[in-house]
């Protein structure tokens, strides 16, 4: 759950706590649904606090390695490729 709160750019907790504890909610009542197990209480909050403690695993995780201004580096040196070859220039390393 944390992981796919960083993929959809959710940035604040309580957001992050809402959705964990929105999905978690919805597994529990298709448990009791279609009889598959127990709705449990305890199953709501380790699976909300779980989510929030993966959400922040991940943002340290991207904060350690920090990815995402490697990738944006990417992008610019792309970007000045392309406007250099649309120009007729060449491009200098």
């Amino acid at each position: 759950m944390g992981k796919l709160a960083c993929r959809c750019e959710v940035r604040e907790k309580p957001t992050i706590f809402a959705r964990s504890f929105s999905l978690s909610l919805c597994f529990e009542c298709l448990q009791f649904v279609f009889s598959i197990g127990v709705f449990d209480v305890d199953d709501l909050i380790l699976n909300t606090s779980g989510g929030l403690l993966g959400y922040c695993a991940i943002k340290l995780y991207s904060n350690i390695v920090n990815t995402s201004s490697i990738i944006q580096d990417r992008d610019i040196v792309e970007k000045q490729e392309f406007k250099n070859i649309e120009e007729g220039e060449p491009y200098h390393k």
